[in-house]
């Protein structure tokens, strides 16, 4: 089973050039929680496990108010995000294209973070075609301020995106939850790759055709 461990952390050092003794006690806390949700993640029996059931899990890893995990929909060329609605199961589905930040992301395999997606200025600087949808905000009343995506990609092959939404505190996403999200989107994508390749009998229901390759 792969391991975070082997994953490089920074060395802070406080002004005295001595190591952060707080930075470090909260690294090895990062850590530890990242390997057992990183457990779960593939020892996860199904796809609803790790967008639905672990949802509050994963969001606890990073610095944002809202996350969302898409797959891919290849016959489709969408991404798809699962969610409990009362006791209904419902889906948001996004354009692979530049009609959305996520969907640009997994199109381009790229990572995006954007500090004002109202800014149409911010997002020309990235893709004169690049639009923020409206519609969820309009629809909830939430207020979407900072994103920050990264594709999910494993072998070559586009099987998600991560997005957070608003960074805790205000203010842009860093370099810092720019690393921390892509070390997870590398979680997901084995754990993706692997729900696709061993578990043939729900691919027909659920995650057949999470499959893009570029």
């Amino acid at each position: 089973m792969p391991s975070s461990s082997n994953i490089k952390t920074s060395k802070s050092k406080n002004t005295n050039g001595t190591p952060d003794i707080q930075h470090l006690r909260s690294e090895v806390e990062y850590r530890t929680r990242l390997q057992e949700i990183s457990n779960l993640i593939y020892a996860a029996s199904n796809l609803d496990e790790i967008l639905i059931d672990l949802k509050d899990s994963i969001i606890e890893l990073v610095n944002a108010e809202r996350i969302t995990i898409y797959y891919v929909d290849g016959v489709k060329r969408e991404l798809v995000s699962r969610f409990k609605s009362g006791n209904e199961v419902s889906e948001i589905r996004v354009p692979i294209s530049n009609a959305s930040i996520a969907g640009y992301s997994a199109a381009h395999q790229k990572l995006i973070n954007v500090k004002n997606v109202y800014d149409d200025s911010e997002l020309a600087i990235i893709d004169e075609e690049l639009k923020f949808n409206k519609t969820w905000d309009k629809k909830t009343g939430f207020r979407t301020q900072q994103v920050l995506v990264v594709p999910i990609v494993f072998k070559s092959f586009v099987l998600g995106a991560i997005q957070l939404i608003n960074r805790k505190g205000g203010g842009p996403f860093v370099k810092g939850d720019e690393e921390n999200v892509t070390e997870l989107a590398n979680i997901m994508g084995i754990a993706l790759y692997k729900q696709k390749k061993w578990r043939p009998a729900e691919r027909a229901s659920s995650i057949t055709s999470f499959k893009i390759k570029y």
